[in-house]
């Protein structure tokens, strides 16, 4: 080992520049493209840190081995596995990329926010899937709310073992005709188009149970929660009226023939 006179320390070489301490920071100084630190077990190399001029890396230099982050009193909080799994728990699941939370308390999922710009179109997107081509969009989540899917293959959990307390639901043919369908601009959306739907308060005055009044992001500065309206109750209500208008038109298509035949 050697030390020279500016304090740079040399293990196992003659050139003491390659290990030495900047201030409170220990450096690596090398000259080769590869300059890092090795942690190793049994003369067998089992992490490094090193950077090859362009770029950091840290690795476990032994396949199947993860790589596990701690804070604390070796609490892990997050672990990479040897396949490339990613989790924020102890539990790595089966898939490519999974991250859990195992908050009991208040659990939240990923944030993904525009910070320098306000975005509500169809061209900016919060999530962008393709397949292995990296062209064929398969789904996408766009920066206005609109989810885009290839081949609109949702899917609702609608199986009876889930359900209970099931019954006919009623006629909502003289709600539905009171319910008034609009065309729109948001106050924020960045292109200028119309919109068509309904809007939620006219809507609870016709059919409160089609409203959801618990509140949407950020209560405005009056004071009152924003409202939603379960659009998915109002599509199968739909189906409900529309049922209700072919009776109306058999029952007419009947009475025509009846009286044709006279």
């Amino acid at each position: 080992m050697r030390i020279t006179s500016g304090g740079n320390v040399g293990i196992g070489t003659n050139s003491p520049n390659i290990v030495g301490f900047t201030g409170t920071m220990l450096t690596v100084n090398g000259t080769g493209n590869y300059q890092g630190f090795e942690v190793a077990t049994s003369g067998t190399s089992r992490v490094i840190m090193l950077s090859d001029g362009n770029n950091g890396y840290i690795s476990t230099r032994q396949s199947g081995m993860g790589l596990i982050f701690e804070t604390g009193a070796a609490s892990q909080k997050m672990a990479i596995s040897s396949a490339g799994q990613i989790a924020h728990t102890t539990a790595i699941a089966d898939w490519s990329h999974t991250m859990t939370n195992s908050s009991t308390t208040s659990p939240n999922g990923m944030l993904i926010q525009y910070t320098g710009a306000n975005k509500n179109n169809t061209g900016n997107e919060f999530l962008y899937f393709t397949d292995n081509s990296g062209i064929t969009l398969r789904f996408k989540v766009a920066s206005n709310g609109g989810i885009y899917n290839y081949q609109a293959n949702d899917s609702n959990l609608s199986d009876i073992r889930t359900k209970k307390d099931i019954t006919p639901l009623e006629s909502y043919w003289d709600k539905f005709k009171a319910i008034e369908i609009v065309k729109f601009k948001y106050n924020d959306q960045t292109h200028d188009d119309f919109n068509i739907g309904v809007i939620a308060q006219q809507v609870e005055e016709i059919a409160p149970e089609f409203v959801d009044v618990d509140g949407w992001d950020e209560t405005p500065e009056d004071g009152i929660p924003l409202k939603s309206v379960y659009t998915a109750d109002l599509y199968h209500t739909t189906i409900k009226v529309l049922q209700e208008a072919m009776a109306k038109i058999e029952t007419l298509e009947a009475r025509v023939q009846y009286l044709e035949n006279k």
